[in-house]
Parts: structure tokens; C-alpha cells; sequence
């Protein structure tokens, strides 16, 4: 989040954001701005998500039942996911050359991810690429979204999880009841 300051007016920036303790505990910093750019991706939906830490449980629990099963391959498509996945997998997860800097940032390479794609059976993807091109071969694709309860299984290889980055209606509200913006603009 960004906080901007000039000649007494304040302006808040959310970007995508889960509303956790961390965030509740800075909300004083911004109550009462005149304005807030507030990411609502999920606003109007009813759609309720899990903490972050519960889906990713639910995710790598996933895994390691494929795992159990003797799976080949796993196919998930999350920065904070695919790490675990690979924790569970003991292979790092293929991400295209252009996410794996993003892994850099985060920590996660080159332990747990790579760029070379004969280096693992594993690979993370965007669920746009899994649901239209994907062919099934044997493997089971994890999908974190917090869509999970939108998506048809039209295919029974794809696992959906309800993890999401961004805030549920339940947790805007909330925000905006700890910050009450003078004027608040919804971002989707």
C-alpha cells in the first residue's frame, strides 16, 4: 500500500492486498484519508475466502496426496503456492523466464523454482494457459483462485483451491471500517 502526503492531503493506494493482523494493526496510518484507490476485485461477489495460510495448506495437503499416490507431475499456478509445492515435491516448479524473477524477489530462487523446463516435472502456469491449453497426460493441476467457487470442474484433473490476493467483501468492509477514507474509489 501507498500512503502520499502533500500540503495535508492524504491519499491511500491499496494495490491487491488480503486483510490480515499486519494490515489491522497499520489501518490507524491511514484513517481519514481524502481519498482512497481501493483494489474491490471480489466486491459484489458474496464470495468468502479462507486465510491464506489455510488454502496454501489445502494446496500443499493436495500435494502430498498426489505425492503419496506416486504422482509424475504437479502443475500449480501461485508465487507463494508453487514454493510449497516444491517443498512437498522435493523438484523445483518450471516458471516461464518472465515469473522468475518474481521468485527472485520472494526468495524462492533457484531452490525452488527454474527456467529449464527438462530440469523438473513440475511447472506453474496462469489458469488462463492450464484451462484452454493444458492437455491431461496423467497429471493434476492445482489451481489457487479465489474464483474456486465459480470455476466448473470441466476438467476432473484440475484441483481448485479458494486462495486469493486480494480482500473478500467481508474483509472490505472491515478495511474500510478500521480506515473510514473521506472518499474511496473501487479499483477492479
Amino acid at each position: 500500500m501507498l500512503l502520499l502526503e502533500e500540503r495535508g492531503r492524504r491519499v491511500v493506494i491499496t494495490g491487491d492486498f488480503r486483510l490480515d493482523d499486519a494490515v489491522r494493526r497499520m489501518a490507524p496510518l491511514l484513517a481519514g484519508a481524502d481519498m482512497m484507490y481501493l483494489d474491490a476485485t471480489y466486491r459484489g461477489t458474496g464470495l468468502r475466502f479462507p486465510c491464506q495460510e489455510d488454502a496454501i495448506a489445502q494446496a500443499v495437503a493436495i500435494c502430498r496426496s498426489l505425492l503419496r499416490g506416486h504422482a509424475r507431475r504437479l502443475h500449480h499456478r501461485k508465487e507463494q503456492g508453487a514454493p510449497r509445492g516444491a517443498r512437498c515435491a522435493r523438484d523445483p516448479f518450471y516458471v516461464p523466464r518472465d515469473r522468475y524473477r518474481v521468485f527472485e524477489l520472494l526468495g524462492d530462487a533457484p531452490s525452488r523454482v527454474t527456467t529449464d523446463r527438462d530440469a523438473t516435472p513440475h511447472s506453474a502456469y496462469g489458469v488462463g494457459y492450464l484451462e484452454r491449453y493444458y492437455k491431461h497426460r496423467g497429471e493434476t493441476v492445482i489451481v489457487p483462485t479465489g474464483w474456486a467457487a465459480w470455476r466448473r470442474q470441466r476438467h476432473p484433473w484440475i484441483q481448485y483451491v479458494p486462495y486469493s490476493e486480494h480482500c473478500d467483501e467481508a474483509e472490505l468492509d472491515e478495511f474500510l471500517d478500521l480506515t473510514r477514507p473521506k472518499r474511496v474509489v473501487e479499483v477492479r
